[in-house]
C-alpha cells in the first residue's frame, strides 16, 4: 500500500470535485467522468445520512458515480448520458435478499388459518371471501394438517364451501404445499385430464 494519507485522499477528493464542478454538497462515489444515467428530481432514500436529501444521482454502469443536489450534478451529463425525470418517484437502495420472510406480510394480504378444525379454517375463508369481491383471489396462510383434528387436511371440496365464487389458496405453514379450490382451478386451466 502506498504512502497515500487519508488527508491527501481528501484533498485530491476536493480537486476532483472541483474539477468536475461539482459544489460539496455531491458526494463523488467513483471515478470523475462522464455519466451514464442521471436520475432527477426524485426523493431519493440512500440509507446514508451524509446524502440526506439528495435530489440526484448519477450512474456510470452498474455503479453510483455521485449522489446530491440535481443542478450539481448536471456537470457529469455528457451527449451520450440519459437523463430520468424522477419527480413524485420514490428512489431506494436495491434490495438483494432473494429468500425473505417479511414479519406480518402474510397478514396484510391473506387469512390465517392455523386452526385445529377444518370448518373454522371455511368458516374464516368464507367470512374474507364475503369482504372480496367476486372472481378476487381469497388466499390463506398457516394452514397446517397435522393438526387437524378431523385426522385428515383440507380438500378441494372444502374450499368450495367456503366460496365457489372466489378463487381460493391456503399455503400450508412450511410454504412448500397448498390446497386450492374449483375456481382455482378452473381459472388455472387444471382439468382431470
Amino acid at each position: 500500500m502506498s504512502g497515500f494519507s487519508r488527508r491527501a485522499f481528501m484533498a485530491s477528493m476536493g480537486v476532483a470535485t472541483g474539477s468536475l464542478g461539482l459544489s460539496a454538497r455531491a458526494a463523488i462515489l467513483g471515478s470523475g467522468g462522464e455519466a451514464d444515467v442521471l436520475l432527477l428530481g426524485g426523493t431519493f432514500h440512500t440509507m446514508d445520512s451524509r446524502t440526506e436529501g439528495a435530489k440526484a444521482i448519477a450512474l456510470r454502469g452498474n455503479r453510483i458515480l455521485a449522489i446530491g443536489q440535481a443542478d450539481d450534478l448536471r456537470a457529469l451529463a455528457g451527449p451520450n448520458t440519459r437523463v430520468i425525470d424522477t419527480s413524485g418517484a420514490t428512489i431506494t437502495p436495491g434490495f438483494i435478499d432473494a429468500h425473505s420472510h417479511p414479519l406480518l406480510a402474510n397478514e396484510a394480504i391473506s387469512v390465517n388459518v392455523d386452526f385445529r378444525h377444518i370448518p373454522q379454517v371455511v368458516a374464516a375463508l368464507r367470512e374474507r371471501a364475503a369482504a372480496t369481491p367476486p372472481g378476487q383471489w381469497v388466499l390463506g396462510h398457516m394452514y397446517d394438517d397435522t393438526k387437524f383434528e378431523e385426522g385428515r387436511p383440507v380438500t378441494r371440496q372444502d374450499l368450495d364451501n367456503a366460496s365457489t365464487e372466489h378463487p381460493i389458496f391456503i399455503q400450508h405453514r412450511g410454504g412448500h404445499t397448498a390446497v386450492a379450490n374449483s375456481a382455482a382451478f378452473a381459472l388455472a386451466g387444471v382439468t382431470a385430464g
